[in-house]
């Protein structure tokens, strides 16, 4: 995530909500009480299904935990939410001198988009490192030599009708698409070029 002092959708800010909730004298502060009281509620009804103290776990950052958590059914602890508006609260003060991008994830990389832009390719390209190694593991269960990189990718686009939305970026060569997905070759280069800036992080 970018570092910048206007992203408030940081962990560190959890934590620090997490201490308010913490504190013994919690229910002097009516606003913080009711939402731990309602908390309470939830694990009463559902069991610990979330351990507020991991809650990092679910996601790169605290409104991706919300959009998770929401997701899959369950209700966000509220110190994540109380994180959430500090973003939005931001925001609205600012008065339109930052962007809710700026708020919560910091401004945007130059050569490399916005926030929604880079973990797209990133989940791509890390979606497509797994593949590698999950197929060098089967070709020598199997006894057999390795499918190439370029035959790898070749059968990601082909199982995935999702990712040519994701393909389509600055990074690759969109004159090498052809029924609708970008050739082994340019998709590699890209690939390459993204394990060597993580890398060099």
């Amino acid at each position: 995530m970018a570092n910048s002092t206007n992203n408030k959708n940081t962990w560190e800010n959890v934590r620090k909500w997490q201490q308010e909730f913490t504190k013994e004298d919690v229910d002097n502060y009516p606003v913080l009480s009711s939402h731990e009281f309602l908390w309470g509620l939830f694990e009463q009804v559902n069991g610990r299904i979330i351990d507020r103290n991991e809650i990092e776990k679910y996601a790169r950052s605290p409104i991706e935990s919300f959009l998770y958590l929401t997701d899959m059914g369950f209700s966000t602890p509220p110190e994540v939410l109380m994180v959430i508006c500090d973003c939005f609260n931001t925001y609205f003060k600012a008065s339109g001198e930052l962007s809710l991008e700026e708020v919560f994830f910091g401004r945007e990389k130059p050569a490399l988009g916005n926030y929604a832009s880079r973990t797209r390719k990133n989940d791509l390209y890390e979606r497509f490192s797994i593949k590698v190694g999950l197929e060098g593991i089967s070709a020598k269960d199997q006894k057999r030599k390795r499918d190439s990189l370029e035959v790898i990718a070749e059968n990601m686009f082909k199982a995935d009708g999702e990712l040519i939305s994701i393909i389509k970026t600055d990074d690759l060569d969109l004159d090498s698409l052809n029924n609708n997905f970008p050739d082994a070759e340019s998709f590699l280069r890209s690939w390459r070029r993204w394990k060597n800036r993580k890398s060099d992080n």
